[in-house]
């Protein structure tokens, strides 16, 4: 059965949200995805960068912690399998069913944003959630640290989706989940989002449009490393269709062999039969010999009767025409 799939990555400073945010948005050049399908992505909450960053400026507290975690990053999506197989509705209730999950685990309010992506290899929901707690306070502690609260959020989000075809992964898996970072390249964005911070000055800079050198060189340097990430998913479907097309190789080389020995079999089944009907053959044939030459020696046999006869009955008429001579008399 295919994998319901979670993951989350923190973001820290306004200029890394932006950075991630114009990938969401593409509002840059992304390698791994299909411009014709764009148009099929769908957003709830922001249409950009720049509404999405207001929304969370309105949303944000006037207190920061230092160093804290502005907001995670969610993206939620299956085995690419399943999306293969999926009906249109099994793919709505299953953006549906991401975007409920998410809003009763951090509140409606707090889910700023998600959306549907469907121009990269495999469809997914990407969200921004501000992690307050349920006493208001930011905490992304609360919801994603420690392996007991990730397999928790792994273990909720499976039985969410269960009922469409769906399981958890194996718990406490060491897997790499290939299939995750393939399609959006989650190890190196984590990287990407551990770019250069911004003070309070650059992020402000950034909200109004006019990002300062050094915010400018953050997103930048952000940018770049997302765009490493991006290549390596594009290296990594290039692997991934090479070794689609190495499977399909070998099964075309042992459907060939299956049916070359089926051929192979084949005919040696006829020549089997082949020699079972020569030999009935030739034991037809003596036994027909074997007739031929019953019925040769008959009919010698019945020739020598015949001529022994004849010769019987000329030597009868002889004694007879004798005999018609003599005076029987008395």
């Amino acid at each position: 059965m295919p994998y319901a799939i979670i993951r989350h990555a923190k973001i820290k400073t306004l200029g890394n949200l932006a950075a991630s945010a114009q990938h969401t948005f593409r509002e840059r050049d992304t390698p791994n995805a299909d411009p014709k399908l764009t148009p099929k992505n769908q957003h709830i909450g922001a249409t950009n960068t720049a509404e999405l960053l207001e929304r969370f400026q309105q949303h944000l507290p006037d207190k920061l912690r230092k160093n804290g975690v502005l907001a995670l990053e969610y993206l939620c999506t299956a085995s690419p399998e399943w999306w293969q197989a999926a009906s249109k509705d099994q793919r709505t209730a299953f953006f549906q069913r991401s975007l409920d999950f998410l809003r009763d685990r951090h509140g409606k309010d707090n889910v700023l944003y998600a959306g549907t992506q469907f121009d990269e290899s495999t469809p997914h929901l990407v969200a921004y959630v501000i992690p307050k707690d349920d006493k208001g306070r930011m905490n992304a502690a609360y919801f994603v640290d420690g392996r007991k609260k990730l397999n928790e959020l792994q273990t909720a989000f499976a039985a969410k989706v269960e009922d469409l075809g769906l399981k958890r992964g194996i718990e406490g898996s060491k897997a790499k989940h290939e299939q995750v970072k393939r399609h959006y390249g989650l190890v190196m964005r984590g990287e990407a989002l551990e770019a250069p911070e911004m003070g309070v000055i650059d992020e402000v800079s950034v909200v109004l449009g006019k990002p300062t050198r050094s915010a400018q060189k953050a997103i930048e340097t952000r940018q770049a490393l997302l765009e490493r990430a991006e290549a390596w998913e594009c290296r990594q479907k290039a692997v991934k269709q090479r070794e689609e097309a190495l499977a399909r190789r070998e099964i075309d080389v042992s459907n060939r062999e299956f049916l070359v020995g089926r051929r192979e079999e084949t005919t040696d089944r006829r020549l089997e039969r082949s020699q079972q009907t020569e030999n009935e053959l030739k034991q037809r044939i003596v036994q027909l010999e074997t007739l031929v030459e019953k019925e040769r020696a008959d009919k010698l046999m019945f020739m020598k009767a015949r001529d022994q006869a004849l010769e019987r009955a000329r030597a009868a008429e002889k004694l007879l025409g004798k005999d018609s001579g003599r005076d029987l008399s008395f």
